[in-house]
């Protein structure tokens, strides 16, 4: 605690124009949403490396992998991951990124492709690339003639949840009468 002994140092406290950096502390495990995003577009090497997953965060991001989402890594880089969901799935991509939204370096993005004649839209987001995405990386990838391979280890086991797994259902799953369905 900081004790504050002249007039003019309470007075800075209380000038809600004065910017300054919170304190406040978040606890483990709580979404940290939107207002933890570090509006940086670079960061320095110790914060990337201070960046780290909560149990809540590495499970969302296992439940998008065995879904819709995807990682990057090139050569000796760290690796990134990246989600993208068509224009009406947005309210499960906001969900999302509201919780991954510290490891990111910027906002969703809109893109567009033209399949088969039709255009279709989307919305999708990337993360920084980040030395504590390696562990997920190597439970999910493995290198194969030179190439990188997406694979399902056993060790995935020790990994689910049930947050992963509603992220597994929201990403791939569709909805039957009274059921659901998980497509391969």
């Amino acid at each position: 605690l900081k004790y504050y002994t002249s007039a003019a140092e309470q007075a800075n406290l209380m000038d809600p124009c004065k910017t300054r950096e919170s304190t406040a502390l978040t606890m483990w495990n709580k979404p940290l949403g939107l207002s933890s995003h570090n509006r940086k577009s670079k960061i320095t090497n110790v914060e990337r490396n201070l960046l780290q997953l909560t149990p809540r965060a590495r499970s969302i991001i296992v439940g998008i992998l065995l879904s819709d989402g995807w990682m990057n890594k090139h050569g000796h880089w760290n690796p990134r991951i990246g989600l993208k969901q068509s224009v009406k799935n947005f309210l499960y991509l906001w969900l999302v990124y509201n919780e991954l939204a510290y490891l990111c370096s910027g906002p969703l993005y809109e893109s567009k492709a033209r399949t088969r004649g039709k255009i279709f839209y989307s919305w999708s987001f990337q993360t920084r690339q980040l030395p504590c995405f390696i562990e997920i990386f190597n439970l999910f990838y493995t290198k194969r003639e030179g190439k990188i391979v997406k694979t399902i280890k056993p060790e995935l086991f020790f990994y689910l949840d049930y947050i992963a797994l509603a992220h597994l259902i929201q990403g791939d799953g569709s909805s039957r009468t009274l059921s659901f369905c998980v497509s391969p």
